[in-house]
């Protein structure tokens, strides 16, 4: 027999080219302005925040905030150690180079805080 059981071919999961518009590119295909101008920065726009420590931060800060259901989070990025005081969350200090071991502990921290703050009464 093939299929499941009503004898009809079983089919994968639905194509995702709808999904794919919607992902973030690789950063070597993100357009560039010409002449190279501000090859630092992500999209090539320039100014502040656009480095990809300050781009990681934001999404951290989205994310925690998300997690908690909460807008009221200030996501605050320290050395000092990770934790929740109030509405304060104090997440470590994500690395310049952003290398793969900083980022699972920066997230670790901050993913902890917004379950904490989901599922747990204040």
């Amino acid at each position: 027999m093939i299929g499941g059981q009503s004898g009809r071919p079983v089919s994968g999961p639905p194509a995702a080219p709808a999904v794919r518009g919607a992902l973030p590119r690789r950063r070597d295909e993100v357009e560039r302005p010409a002449g190279g101008a501000n090859m630092g920065t992500i999209g090539g726009r320039g100014g502040e925040g656009t480095t990809p420590v300050d781009v990681f931060k934001r999404a951290t800060a989205v994310v925690v905030r998300t997690m908690a259901g909460r807008d009221d989070i200030d996501v605050q990025f320290t050395g000092e150690p990770a934790g929740l005081t109030g509405r304060r969350a104090r997440v470590p200090q994500p690395a310049r180079d952003l290398n793969p071991h900083d980022i699972a502990a920066v997230r670790g921290a901050a993913d902890a805080i917004g379950l904490r703050l989901c599922h747990h009464d204040p």
